[in-house]
């Protein structure tokens, strides 16, 4: 029986730039996706459609590795750069949003992400894992915001 998680993170990230260069950053699928860290590889699927896989985790046999694939879709006008789930690759569902807009001469970008996990590990295991995986991701979400702002300074 699999382990099933979801995880759920929302950030409001300040930016050191514009709203063009803001939202041609996050057009780019790769360029944003390897803001973060445990990215080990991104496959372009064509159709705006791309397949992560993410570095393996774990220890021995509870090593796991993160795979996952989305489909985005970009609308300049409002700002949204949004992701859904392309079900049927990997083992992990994400959908999500970043929604950026300019006010005042400042950048915000509101990024909003959800991941539903099935992991191959014991169900009894969930009381263990699911901090660590938590606090993970966590970690995994401040790292992306700190790169993000160093790829737009």
């Amino acid at each position: 029986m699999a382990l099933k998680l979801s995880l759920e993170l929302n950030e409001t990230i300040d930016l050191p730039c514009d709203f063009n260069k803001a939202f041609d950053f996050f057009m780019d699928v790769n360029a944003t996706g390897k803001c973060f860290t445990k990215v080990e590889e991104i496959k372009d699927l064509g159709d705006d459609k791309y397949h992560y896989i993410m570095a393996k985790e774990g220890v021995g046999k509870y090593s796991v590795q993160v795979e996952y694939a989305a489909k985005y879709s970009f609308d300049r006008d409002k700002g949204v750069v949004e992701w859904t789930p392309v079900k049927g690759i990997g083992n992990g569902v994400c959908s999500g949003k970043s929604v950026i807009t300019e006010s005042g001469g400042k950048v915000k970008v509101d990024f909003s992400t959800t991941m539903n996990l099935e992991l191959p590990l014991p169900g009894l295991a969930k009381p263990i894992i699911k901090p660590f995986v938590n606090r993970e991701f966590e970690k995994s979400m401040e790292q992306f915001r700190d790169n993000v702002i160093k790829a737009l300074s």
